[in-house]
């Protein structure tokens, strides 16, 4: 009824539409209007819920292991775990595995040895909640009219559209959009008291990410389908590496029963690279079909960034009673994303 209201009222205001109450597009069947039957009346229509396709109530799975002990010299905790979080909006899930690993060990009254490492991987399925028509999950479900039907006769998703038929849209055999992740992130350091009152430390990090990124519509979808050539598949390799490796020594003293003093000197280095590799191929022989090589188009690109940032700083304070304190900071940065003539920064100026 209100698309007829619409109809006849943008008629009105516009007469050159020739929009009218006779030829509105939901009359009965028998009226042909230029060849044109209508859809039939308002109160005969079928209403198709798109939204229960595309909204679900999720779950999420949660589980832990933890192995803890040791001896007086070395102790270790060992950890493992499981998660699985689904979207409310099909087909959305996060997968995440972790396994930690935590070392502590004392050589002697002197030297301390510390280990820490976790390793990841992470699986996004994903949707585009509110990312244009062509795949849009939330816009297919929301635009499309009601009374449009959700296949053809012939059985072929229907579109009455712009937007996705959202049945292609939640069958990841159909469009998968989905991420996967496998990460490291550790750090190892040594503590050596050399004196009383002066300590050094000495630690090296690691953090290394490979991150793939993948997208598959077949030829039933807007991206995949023609006019297009028929299948889209697009994959985006990202590895990133950042070491960094840190030195400080420290010195603690009780000037007297009042006045205490610590001084701590100290650089970092860190180093950055990031490639990024970038595949698509369009074209497929079948739906079958979906690596990249089998595509009859296709293009990549390669990128790749490096960059450093060394430090060096220090730091004294003093107090006195506990009550008073004063303290003074001087550090140097330099990049080398900083141009060549002004590479390093002093604080304070």
């Amino acid at each position: 009824m209100l698309v007829n209201e619409q109809w006849v009222n943008s008629g009105k205001d516009k007469p050159s539409l020739n929009q009218t109450y006779e030829n509105r597009p939901f009359r009965p069947v028998t009226d042909v209007i230029n060849g044109v039957p209508g859809r039939g009346n308002p109160e005969d229509q079928q209403t198709y819920d798109r939204l229960s396709r595309v909204f679900r109530t999720a779950q999420v799975k949660n589980y832990d292991l933890s192995i803890q002990g040791g001896s007086e010299k070395i102790r270790y905790n060992i950890g493992a775990g499981y998660t699985d979080q689904e979207g409310i909006l099909k087909p959305a899930d996060f997968q995440r595995g972790s396994f930690k690993l935590n070392l502590d060990s004392k050589l002697n009254d002197k030297v301390t040895l510390s280990s820490s490492n976790g390793v990841y991987r992470t699986f996004r399925q994903q949707v585009r909640g509110g990312a244009g028509q062509q795949a849009g999950h939330l816009l297919a479900a929301l635009h499309h009219p009601t009374y449009l039907p959700l296949y053809n006769a012939d059985g072929t998703p229907a579109r009455g559209s712009i937007y996705e038929n959202i049945d292609n849209l939640v069958n990841t055999d159909i469009t998968n959009i989905s991420t996967t992740s496998i990460r490291y992130i550790g750090n190892q350091f040594i503590e050596v008291n050399i004196l009383p009152g002066l300590k050094f430390k000495s630690s090296i990090g690691l953090d290394y990410d490979n991150y793939n990124e993948r997208e598959f519509f077949n030829d039933q979808t807007i991206i995949g389908g023609s006019p297009n050539p028929l299948g889209y598949r697009k994959e985006v390799f990202t590895t990133s590496t950042i070491i960094q490796n840190e030195q400080t020594l420290s010195y603690v003293k009780a000037l007297n029963s009042r006045q205490n003093i610590t001084v701590l000197i100290g650089n970092s280095i860190q180093s950055t690279d990031v490639k990024v590799a970038q595949e698509v191929g369009q074209g497929f022989p079948n739906n079958f079909f979906q690596q990249i090589s089998a595509a009859s188009v296709r293009t990549a690109d390669q990128r790749r960034s490096k960059s450093t940032l060394a430090s060096f700083f220090g730091r004294l304070n003093y107090s006195l009673d506990n009550k008073y304190f004063l303290e003074g900071v001087i550090r140097a940065d330099g990049s080398s994303k900083f141009g060549a003539n002004n590479r390093w920064g002093f604080f304070p100026v």
